[in-house]
Protein backbone atom coordinates (compact mmCIF):
# COMPACT_ATOMS: atom_id res chain seq x y z
CA UNK A 1 0.00 0.00 0.00
CA UNK A 2 1.32 3.45 -0.88
CA UNK A 3 2.00 5.84 1.96
CA UNK A 4 0.44 9.26 2.27
CA UNK A 5 3.78 10.77 1.18
CA UNK A 6 3.39 9.09 -2.21
CA UNK A 7 0.14 10.97 -2.86
CA UNK A 8 0.85 14.49 -1.66
CA UNK A 9 2.56 17.18 -3.70
CA UNK A 10 3.74 20.25 -1.80
CA UNK A 11 6.26 22.64 -3.35
CA UNK A 12 9.51 22.57 -1.40
CA UNK A 13 9.39 26.36 -1.11
CA UNK A 14 6.15 26.15 0.88
CA UNK A 15 6.62 27.13 4.50
CA UNK A 16 3.06 27.46 5.79
CA UNK A 17 1.06 24.31 6.50
CA UNK A 18 -2.19 23.44 8.16
CA UNK A 19 -1.15 21.68 11.37
CA UNK A 20 -4.66 20.38 12.00
CA UNK A 21 -3.89 17.42 9.71
CA UNK A 22 -2.42 14.17 10.99
CA UNK A 23 1.24 13.84 11.94
CA UNK A 24 1.95 11.72 8.85
CA UNK A 25 0.98 14.60 6.62
CA UNK A 26 3.08 17.06 8.58
CA UNK A 27 6.12 14.77 8.50
CA UNK A 28 5.71 14.32 4.74
CA UNK A 29 5.70 18.07 4.31
CA UNK A 30 8.83 18.49 6.42
CA UNK A 31 10.70 15.73 4.63
CA UNK A 32 9.85 17.33 1.29
CA UNK A 33 11.60 20.58 2.22
CA UNK A 34 14.78 20.70 0.17
CA UNK A 35 18.04 21.46 1.94
CA UNK A 36 20.09 23.51 -0.48
CA UNK A 37 23.50 22.04 -1.42
CA UNK A 38 25.27 25.18 -0.19
CA UNK A 39 23.76 24.84 3.32
CA UNK A 40 26.68 24.21 5.68
CA UNK A 41 24.90 24.14 9.02
CA UNK A 42 23.84 21.32 11.33
CA UNK A 43 21.94 18.47 9.67
CA UNK A 44 19.62 15.86 11.14
CA UNK A 45 20.63 12.52 9.67
CA UNK A 46 17.54 10.35 9.45
CA UNK A 47 14.62 11.65 11.47
CA UNK A 48 15.91 11.81 15.05
CA UNK A 49 17.59 14.76 16.74
CA UNK A 50 20.90 13.50 18.15
CA UNK A 51 23.36 14.94 20.63
CA UNK A 52 25.87 15.44 17.81
CA UNK A 53 23.29 17.48 15.88
CA UNK A 54 22.55 19.66 18.92
CA UNK A 55 26.26 20.29 19.56
CA UNK A 56 26.80 21.25 15.90
CA UNK A 57 23.72 23.49 15.97
CA UNK A 58 24.96 25.27 19.12
CA UNK A 59 28.36 25.82 17.53
CA UNK A 60 26.69 27.19 14.40
CA UNK A 61 24.61 29.61 16.47
CA UNK A 62 27.77 30.87 18.19
CA UNK A 63 29.15 31.56 14.70
CA UNK A 64 25.98 33.46 13.68
CA UNK A 65 24.82 30.69 11.32
CA UNK A 66 21.17 29.86 10.77
CA UNK A 67 19.36 26.55 11.14
CA UNK A 68 17.61 25.33 7.99
CA UNK A 69 13.79 25.50 8.21
CA UNK A 70 13.52 21.74 7.60
CA UNK A 71 15.48 21.01 10.78
CA UNK A 72 13.62 23.68 12.76
CA UNK A 73 10.33 21.99 11.79
CA UNK A 74 11.72 18.57 12.75
CA UNK A 75 12.74 19.86 16.20
CA UNK A 76 9.30 21.38 16.79
CA UNK A 77 7.47 18.23 15.67
CA UNK A 78 9.62 15.92 17.78
CA UNK A 79 9.15 18.19 20.79
CA UNK A 80 5.40 18.17 20.19
CA UNK A 81 5.34 14.36 20.08
CA UNK A 82 7.33 14.11 23.31
CA UNK A 83 5.13 16.61 25.16
CA UNK A 84 1.92 14.97 23.92
CA UNK A 85 3.10 11.63 25.31
CA UNK A 86 3.62 13.07 28.80
CA UNK A 87 0.89 13.47 31.41
CA UNK A 88 -0.51 16.98 31.66
CA UNK A 89 -0.87 16.73 35.43
CA UNK A 90 1.65 15.34 37.86
CA UNK A 91 0.84 14.39 41.43
CA UNK A 92 3.27 15.84 43.95
CA UNK A 93 3.08 14.66 47.53
CA UNK A 94 4.00 17.19 50.21
CA UNK A 95 4.52 16.12 53.79
CA UNK A 96 2.28 17.61 56.47
CA UNK A 97 3.52 20.98 57.61
CA UNK A 98 5.59 21.54 54.46
CA UNK A 99 4.79 23.83 51.53
CA UNK A 100 5.20 23.49 47.80
CA UNK A 101 5.27 26.71 45.78
CA UNK A 102 4.56 26.88 42.05
CA UNK A 103 5.97 29.92 40.24
CA UNK A 104 4.91 31.04 36.79
CA UNK A 105 7.24 32.35 34.12
CA UNK A 106 9.24 35.23 35.59
CA UNK A 107 10.55 36.29 32.15
CA UNK A 108 14.16 36.17 33.29
CA UNK A 109 13.46 38.40 36.29
CA UNK A 110 14.73 36.12 39.04
CA UNK A 111 14.79 39.04 41.48
CA UNK A 112 10.98 39.14 41.18
CA UNK A 113 10.86 35.54 42.35
CA UNK A 114 13.04 36.18 45.39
Amino acid sequence: MASFCDHIIIPSSTVAYNFTHGNDQIWCFVLMLDVEPQYSGARIEGDVVTLDFVKKMMEDFKNQKFLHKRYAFQIVLQTREILQSLPSLVDIHVRNGKRFTVCGDVHGQVIGLL
